[in-house]
């Protein structure tokens, strides 16, 4: 069974309902919003050992095999259904699927939610053993080079480092929300 609760966005739960919810098994965790004007971007340094490129058919299973391989840190059954789902959205035209290549191999993946005014960057991600490098940097500047007639926006892992790096490249914090997370 699983129980998630999701507090009013700046609203943090109070100090003893945090230590209540932990000792009840709970896991707490917070998550950021943040805007961007594409102009705003940082501009990226020209890597010729970085690819992006949008995905179709012929790289699709690169994309997806990078995606099970990250979603695994969550759990086998986890990153089967999020298999199933990445396979559903490819078809979607709001949604864009992106893949970065560092010297070749897979490195990174991102999904681009998009609508007539906003693009959301999506589950943004590089490999652990290649991060660092400007992958990151490069899959953002791909949808801000192709969207620049719209507002970008993501959400961040509050207490992530990848929040700091959003910072740098000029993305405006817009706000949080605290969710609280229970499985049996």
């Amino acid at each position: 069974m699983h129980l998630k609760f999701v507090f009013p966005e700046n609203k943090k739960p109070t100090p003893e309902l945090q230590r209540y919810m932990e000792s009840n098994g709970c896991d707490i965790g917070f998550i950021e919003l943040y805007a961007i004007e594409p102009s705003d971007f940082p501009v990226q340094q020209d890597n010729p050992d970085i690819r992006v490129e949008e995905v179709f058919e012929p790289n699709l299973n690169d994309f997806i095999n990078l995606q099970y391989e990250t979603d695994k840190q969550n759990g086998e059954t986890f990153a089967n259904e999020k298999v199933h789902l990445n396979q559903k959205q490819f078809n979607d035209k709001n949604n864009i699927k992106v893949l970065a290549y560092y010297k070749g191999n897979p490195a990174g993946t991102m999904n681009v939610i998009v609508s007539d005014s906003i693009v959301e960057i999506d589950d943004l991600n590089v490999r652990e053993t290649m991060q660092r490098r400007g992958i990151g940097g490069q899959l953002q500047r791909f949808v801000m080079d192709k969207f620049q007639d719209r507002i970008i926006i993501l959400v961040a892992d509050g207490e992530d480092t990848a929040r700091e790096m959003y910072q740098r490249q000029h993305y405006q914090y817009l706000g949080f929300k605290y969710e609280v997370l229970r499985i049996d």
